[in-house]
């Protein structure tokens, strides 16, 4: 998604848009999608060019924050695996009871 300086400014009188510091130039932003839910977003602004991105790099940055995502992601599911980790180990470290450990299988 790309905004000129023109855009920009149309965008905040409607009120879709706001103004913050003052200083209005062309934004460009992609959202951090994670199985079609986006998780936040990549944008970068330029405060003194009024066209200061165009469509392929704006592309680009939509790559950017889709490998930023999954990163994410992976990072957000090892940290859970880890965390389950540390639970059962300290379950085991701390049964006076025996466990006997069947093969589980996954029904398809």
């Amino acid at each position: 998604m790309r905004f000129s300086r023109a855009e920009t400014l149309a965008l905040i009188k409607t009120g879709e848009m706001e103004l913050g510091d003052g200083k209005v130039g062309s934004w460009c932003g992609a959202p951090r999608m994670v199985g079609g839910e986006a998780i936040g977003i990549v944008r970068l602004r330029n405060d003194d060019e009024a066209d200061a991105y165009d469509d392929e790099s704006c592309e680009v940055l939509g790559l950017v924050a889709t490998q930023m995502a999954s990163a994410i992601a992976r990072r957000q599911t090892q940290d859970k695996l880890d965390h389950e980790r540390e639970l059962f180990q300290a379950l085991m470290d701390h049964t006076t009871e025996t466990i006997i450990f069947k093969a589980w299988t996954p029904a398809s």
